[in-house]
């Protein structure tokens, strides 16, 4: 099967970069509904590739809705993004860069983050048992959350 996030689409909860041995790609994590668990697979395009195949998927227009996020919150940041079924994709750094320009950002469902753990090593713990590490201050990590909580409540308002 060729693995890519048009597969997955309803059932993603985080997409970031990984490198393997065939280079820059992206890991999945889905709810997988026949085995009842969390499961991951890899797509082979980068992430921006896969957010966008996402976006095309729901038909969401990814730069008008960055426009608007812009507006709303003042932002410039890497943004959040948000699909028609509810669903809020928050970044985080979840890898450190091995050269300029590499992306280390990657994206998991705000429905699907159980909380964020400070300390030395700070992570995404996922509501599945999944930790996610963080590359970043966990203050960090948390703005980007509470970003998330608030599109969410506004888009559920319009």
């Amino acid at each position: 099967m060729d693995k890519r996030v048009e597969h997955v689409h309803d059932q993603l909860t985080a997409f970031y970069p990984e490198y393997t041995a065939q280079g820059n790609m992206t890991r999945l994590i889905y709810q997988d509904p026949e085995a009842d668990k969390t499961s991951s697979m890899i797509d082979p395009r980068q992430v921006e590739s896969v957010k966008r195949a996402l976006a095309r998927f729901y038909a969401v227009d990814l730069r008008a809705q960055a426009d608007i996020l812009r507006r709303t919150y003042n932002r410039r940041i890497i943004l959040h993004f948000y699909l028609p079924d509810g669903r809020v994709f928050v970044p985080f750094k979840l890898r450190e860069r091995r050269i300029s320009g590499d992306a280390c950002y990657g994206f998991v469902d705000i429905a699907h983050i159980a909380r964020l753990v400070p300390g030395n090593k700070p992570y995404v713990l996922m509501r599945s048992g999944e930790r996610l590490s963080l590359y970043s201050s966990i203050s960090t990590a948390r703005l980007a959350y509470f970003m998330g909580w608030e599109i969410l409540w506004n888009s559920e308002e319009n």
